[in-house]
């Protein structure tokens, strides 16, 4: 059986060129490696937020 590729955050909110360069930039000037984990940091401050 072949395992099914899974599709990242990025893949899932098609976002434009613009938007992934400013995100990237928002990222390292937070100090994280990788823009997937400044996205899920974002998520985890909205979730507490709406409780």
């Amino acid at each position: 059986m072949v395992k099914k590729k899974k599709k990242t955050v990025l893949y899932n909110m098609r976002l434009t060129e613009d938007e992934k360069e400013l995100i990237k930039r928002k990222a390292e000037e937070a100090g994280f490696e990788s823009m997937a984990e400044y996205i899920m940091d974002c998520v985890r401050k909205d979730r507490r937020k709406q409780t």
